[in-house]
């Protein structure tokens, strides 16, 4: 099948770095004058180059968009041509999680932790939160990750049992108090929550989760809008569209949804994105997702070839202990 070349025209070049004149000093396409073309100081080359006709710049609409990250769709039934980019700020591709491996440790869920994926460059970071045995809210994804990290029999503790335990490495434990300075100090990082519900009861499933994020309302409200709320049920979607949070993400772990219903339900309530394990990936649910402007986070990949495998997929991002940005 042909590829279809579209032109747009350009009155003041913004995003060329390069002055024209009328003369070919570029060479000639078709007996027009080419044009070089510079995004964010980078040249762009395309099949078709830019051109000067009737005086006027000639962008080939495919480069230039394709450069700039955008995809395009051409619909030869109606003569249209779509572009468009999937931009799900403030997401990025690559999320480490429980704060990214460390040491050889995964799960630790420690400032330092914090710190190293920070160094590398992710802009998001996963943590998982537990109520501690006196109520108060600690990041750990389970009180049995504290056998290999603190040498602990695996069960529930005081916030202050906690806080005093002597990791691995001397690695420094966080709790919400922390958590909330350290994004303070951080406010272009934004953190995928994840409250740990650790009952099958769904009203105190949501009695968990409200409790946790009110508290984020009336104590630490400046963190608010650097958080992502990843949402198992959607019970608890109404009551967090009240509080104010935008970014909440979809996880699949609690129901055993069809495409269609997880599509249907995404669209019903304006999920930014959707956590999901590589087996949903095999029937094409990312690129339906990707179709209506949703993004796909698969859990956990820590091989590169399987982060092409499910690119290829249609999956936009990935939940991982050790690969970097």
């Amino acid at each position: 099948m042909k590829r279809k070349y579209f032109f747009i025209v350009v009155g003041f070049c913004l995003l060329i770095c390069e002055s024209v004149s009328a003369m070919s000093i570029n060479g000639d396409y078709k007996g027009n004058p080419i044009v070089k073309l510079f995004v964010n100081g980078k040249s762009v080359v395309s099949e078709v180059p830019p051109i000067i006709l009737d005086d006027k710049t000639m962008i080939p609409i495919r480069g230039l968009s394709e450069s700039l990250g955008a995809q395009i769709k051409w619909n030869s039934s109606t003569n249209t041509v779509n572009v468009f980019k999937q931009d799900p700020s403030p997401l990025y591709n690559l999320i480490p999680h429980a704060g990214g491996g460390i040491g050889g440790y995964d799960y630790t869920e420690t400032q330092d932790a914090f710190e190293a994926s920070l160094k590398k460059g992710f802009k998001i970071l996963d943590c998982d939160i537990q109520k501690t045995t006196d109520g108060k809210y600690i990041l750990l994804h389970e009180w049995d990750n504290l056998i290999k990290l603190a040498g602990t029999d695996g069960t529930s503790m005081s916030h202050a049992e906690f806080m005093n335990l002597k990791f691995v490495n001397g690695y420094q434990q966080m709790d919400l108090d922390m958590l909330y300075s350290w994004l303070l100090k951080h406010p272009d990082i934004h953190i995928n929550i994840d409250v740990k519900r650790n009952t099958p009861d769904v009203e105190v499933m949501k009695e968990i989760v409200f409790d946790f994020f009110n508290l984020i309302e009336e104590k630490y409200p400046e963190i608010k809008n650097q958080i992502i709320v990843q949402v198992y049920r959607f019970e608890e979607f109404g009551y967090l569209s009240q509080l104010g949070y935008v970014n909440m993400f979809f996880n699949l772990g609690a129901y055993k949804l069809t495409d269609d219903q997880v599509v249907e339900n995404v669209q019903k309530y304006n999920f930014k994105g959707v956590y999901m394990g590589p087996e949903r990936t095999e029937a094409g649910l990312p690129n339906r997702l990707k179709a209506i402007g949703v993004p796909t986070y698969v859990y956990t990949i820590n091989d590169p070839e399987e982060v092409i495998k499910l690119t290829g997929k249609g999956a936009y991002g990935f939940i991982t202990d050790y690969l970097v940005p």
